[in-house]
């Protein structure tokens, strides 16, 4: 992940998913400075992270991934001038689906209601480590993989077992000790449709969790 560092800090940082249909280019951060400027101006420290991309990698392993990262800059927080109880996380689409991911499952809840394991992954850090986020805003994010997964040609990240789908659809993990979240979606997407913000708006607001579904 790359560190952009406001020049008044105000304590609080913002962990930006680089992800679109779970493929993570990485630019020079130099090009990437306007697109979180007026993030700095209001003095958000912003970590941009990466994760291994499609087509060798799939959503799991980017799931994993991010996981990894959030860890990592929690334990390295105060290095940044950051507390680590005031990260949120934001990102679009695939970026959307893995703050959400990263907000709803922290890897501290049971099991998800179909029985379906834990996935696996290698960590940098201790998966013990917390992982707990402050906050997540999430632009058109697909919220239900089981219905997504299989042989894509357009999304060649979406080529892996069913059987792991249960455990990284955001839908599944919705409880009432999720962080506040903000939802943003366009009413004509026809890529990821209007009813997925829709559905979890809806379960989020039966588990009874602060959050907001603002639709363009």
């Amino acid at each position: 992940y790359d560190v952009f560092v406001p020049e008044n800090a105000n304590g609080a940082g913002i962990v930006y998913m680089e992800s679109g249909g779970w493929l993570s280019i990485w630019v020079d951060p130099e090009r990437r400075q306007a697109t979180f400027e007026p993030l700095l101006t209001e003095g958000f420290t912003v970590f941009a992270v990466h994760h291994g991309s499609a087509p060798r990698f799939k959503v799991p392993e980017a799931v994993s991934d991010v996981r990894a990262a959030v860890r990592h800059i929690k334990k390295h927080a105060l290095e940044h001038g950051v507390d680590a109880n005031r990260l949120g996380v934001w990102g679009g689409s695939a970026g959307g689906h893995l703050s959400l991911m990263l907000g709803l499952d922290p890897e501290d809840k049971p099991q998800v209601a179909s029985g379906q394991g834990r996935m696996g992954a290698n960590y940098a850090v201790s998966a013990d480590d917390d992982a707990r986020v402050a906050a997540i805003v999430a632009f058109y994010p697909p919220v239900d993989i089981r219905n997504r997964v299989g042989p894509s040609e357009r999304f060649p990240a979406l080529d892996f077992p069913k059987d792991q789908a249960d455990a990284i659809s955001p839908i599944l993990f919705v409880s009432k000790d999720d962080p506040p979240t903000k939802l943003i979606h366009g009413d004509a997407d026809e890529l990821v449709p209007l009813a997925d913000s829709l559905i979890l708006s809806e379960a989020l607001e039966k588990a009874g969790v602060t959050h907001e579904l603002l639709v363009v």
